[in-house]
């Protein structure tokens, strides 16, 4: 081969070296000049007069706000419980539910003389309109049940606090007087003697004895503590040929005495049996 040859094949395997790695890079060089077009368009935004900042990720609701209840709960246990010789701790455990707008102290000053303590709290109601979640917890201290409306707030990031003073309010309100809902006897003497007998069983944590009223399918959760029966009341329809209630009288290992009523399904094939006692622990729904 010539010098020329020689010289000619050396230019082209050089070039052909250089394009193979200019080519190998050129993602990189693509993705580095993303960047800098990036940065130059953030840069510009940051500092031209009245740009509009980049909008916040905005955690969405579903249904009911669980954590906003929990979180309501949290600051009504912090809120109603003191220690006359420790003041200063009832607002380090408000600090974590209340924003700087607000007072350290919630908007309530103890007594300086009574220290009281929750002794349990539950959610009575719960309304969210957007953002803001109202809550109305109830709670029992060591002085007195107390219903307490708190307002919980979440912001563009999802974040949440008390948006504003909670406020004291009354309970539910209360029919004292409801119209009484008749239901229709039970006149089947062999399925008040299986519904009967099936209770019998079921408070007496008979298991064995209670699986023999029981449906195929059925699924039933024994109570903790026994029960004695010792009367059968009303048996009637709740849902006609599906679903019964019995009331009852029956006392415990101590000799209290309770007044009990029960709903039953039940389903007849050869004979009558029951599918469900009261609840079904596995499903919900009317079955």
């Amino acid at each position: 081969m010539s010098d020329r040859t020689l010289n000619d094949a050396v230019g082209r395997t050089t070039r052909s070296g250089r394009g193979v790695r200019l080519q190998a890079r050129a993602p990189r060089i693509v993705f580095l000049g993303l960047i800098v077009i990036l940065s130059i368009t953030g840069l510009r935004t940051i500092f031209e007069p009245g740009a509009e900042p980049a909008a916040a990720v905005r955690v969405e609701q579903r249904g009911d706000d669980v954590a906003a209840q929990t979180f309501a709960e949290g600051f009504v246990r912090a809120y109603l419980t003191w220690d006359a010789a420790d003041p200063a701790e009832r607002e380090r455990q408000l600090a974590r539910f209340l924003p700087s707008t607000l007072a350290a102290d919630g908007g309530l000053e103890p007594g300086d003389d009574r220290d009281q303590e929750v002794l349990w709290t539950a959610v009575a109601d719960a309304r969210t309109d957007g953002s803001r979640t109202v809550v109305t917890v109830v709670a029992q201290t060591s002085a007195d049940v107390l219903h307490v409306s708190v307002p919980v707030q979440r912001d563009q990031r999802g974040f949440l606090h008390v948006g504003a003073y909670p406020a004291l309010v009354g309970p539910p309100a209360i029919d004292r007087d409801p119209s009484v809902v008749t239901e229709d006897p039970v006149e089947d003497e062999k399925l008040i003697a299986v519904a009967e007998r099936a209770l019998t069983n079921y408070l007496a944590r008979e298991q064995t004895n209670l699986l023999a009223d029981l449906t195929p399918d059925a699924v039933v959760s024994l109570p903790v503590d026994e029960l004695d029966v010792s009367q059968f009341n009303d048996a009637t329809w709740v849902k006609q040929n599906r679903r019964m209630a019995i009331e009852l009288e029956a006392q415990d290992a101590e000799g209290s005495a309770w007044t009990l009523r029960y709903e039953l399904e039940v389903r007849k094939h050869d004979r009558w049996y029951v599918q469900s006692l009261h609840v079904d622990p596995i499903t919900e729904g009317d079955g």
